[in-house]
């Protein structure tokens, strides 16, 4: 169903619920009855309320003032900018994640010197691939 066809066919349905009830629908009732999703309601209307002031009638007020909160924040999450770390601050929380991995290797050889090396066996060449290698060179 092309947009224009799904507006003619919203259009249509808000009129004749509004003749029944007296009230506009629901969006759910509208995409039941239509035989539509949301995203293809929304790329026809911006908003229940448009869709209604469309249809000649009255927009659905308190439905839009529960909606309004909502809307508010989501617009502020879209339009909120990302906080990027600066070169030092990361290469600072790395260092630091590096020393704590440092200090938990020396405390798990200190309980248990076997299970030690096979968890440096498999951190250390992700920390800090040369210096496994020469690790490699020197087990050999």
């Amino acid at each position: 169903m092309s947009v224009i066809e799904l507006r003619k066919a919203v259009l249509e349905f808000i009129k004749a619920y509004n003749r029944a009830k007296g009230e506009a629908p629901s969006i759910r009732m509208i995409l039941k009855k239509v035989k539509t999703n949301r995203i293809e309601f929304y790329k026809a209307f911006r908003s229940l309320g448009e869709a209604c002031e469309a249809a000649g009638v009255g927009a659905p007020v308190e439905r839009e003032d529960l909606m309004k909160p909502a809307l508010r924040a989501r617009l502020r999450a879209q339009t909120r900018p990302i906080e990027k770390e600066e070169p030092k601050e990361t290469m600072a929380r790395q260092l630091s994640e590096y020393e704590q991995d440092i200090e938990r290797s020396r405390y798990a050889a200190m309980l248990d010197p076997w299970k030690t090396s096979e968890y440096i066996s498999k951190v250390l060449p992700i920390l800090d691939p040369p210096l496994w290698g020469e690790a490699e060179v020197l087990r050999q």
